[in-house]
């Protein structure tokens, strides 16, 4: 133990002491560093500041409602100022609201690149659909003064090639008959639901008919009729699907659904 005692005490004597002039040039380097230090954040600030800020989404309401209040959303990705995008029009089912309606489809737009809006319908429970050709609705009137407000924002440009319009349960009908009544939608979707065969317009545009394999409030076998009857009613370019699950929209489907419309390569 006295040698080890002795060991540390030379060693320490022998560590030189630090005197004023070399703790004014170490104070002088810390310096020089922290000068240094503030200049390179300085400069990152300042191009942060010039930097363009960082892509946004643009939703919000439509200011085209019913009187009794109902309106509808709409939802615009990243990008979208001034360049021509595809456009998805979801109709709501029974019950629901735009805003409920376009959830599930939100990430495919961003994915994709596609502008997304969810009509409301005037009686939350359903949809008024014409019964005969040449008819008009409150809520087919609606969905396209929503489409027209959507065309009028600023930096807004809708591609007139892709324009999909889909119904989910009670509003498929709507779907049908609208696009099949107005060029501007270029696509539709049954989604769960059916038709009301009088609302059918002269148009007869791509589409698209799908259920679940256990939907036991519209069977697969009364979507199935829904689809033969599109067809012996002149409707040639007609897909029709069947998913597992029930009534409701599931994520195989809705990218299935997507991918029809778009494409593989994302919109061709």
């Amino acid at each position: 133990m006295l040698c080890r005692r002795a060991a540390g005490a030379a060693s320490e004597e022998a560590v030189p002491r630090r005197g004023p002039a070399r703790t004014l040039l170490l104070l002088v380097v810390l310096l020089a560093a922290c000068a240094t230090a503030y200049v390179v954040l300085k400069k990152l600030d300042a191009r942060s500041a010039q930097a363009p800020p960082a892509a946004s989404v643009r939703q919000g309401a439509f200011t085209t409602t019913y009187e009794n209040g109902r309106a509808g959303v709409y939802f615009l990705p990243p990008g979208y100022e001034g360049r021509a995008m595809p456009l998805l029009i979801v109709l709501h089912g029974s019950n629901r609201d735009g805003l409920s309606a376009i959830a599930p489809f939100k990430p495919h737009a961003l994915a994709r690149g596609f502008l997304l809006i969810g009509p409301d319908s005037f009686h939350a429970e359903a949809w008024e659909v014409p019964n005969q050709r040449g008819e008009r609705s409150a809520d087919s009137s609606h969905v396209r003064d929503c489409l027209e407000e959507l065309k009028a924002m600023p930096q807004v440009v809708v591609d007139p090639a892709r324009v999909l319009v889909i119904g989910h349960s009670a509003g498929a009908s709507t779907a049908a008959h609208l696009a099949s009544t107005y060029p501007e939608m270029t696509a539709f979707a049954i989604l769960h639901g059916g038709t009301i065969p009088g609302s059918i317009g002269p148009l007869r545009p791509r589409g698209w008919v799908s259920t679940g394999t256990a939907d036991d409030i519209r069977s697969p076998a009364q979507v199935r009729a829904v689809y033969d009857g599109l067809v012996r009613d002149g409707f040639s370019n007609l897909s029709y699907k069947l998913f597992s699950g029930d009534h409701s929209l599931g994520e195989v489907e809705i990218a299935a659904l997507v991918d029809w419309w778009l494409g593989g390569d994302g919109g061709s």
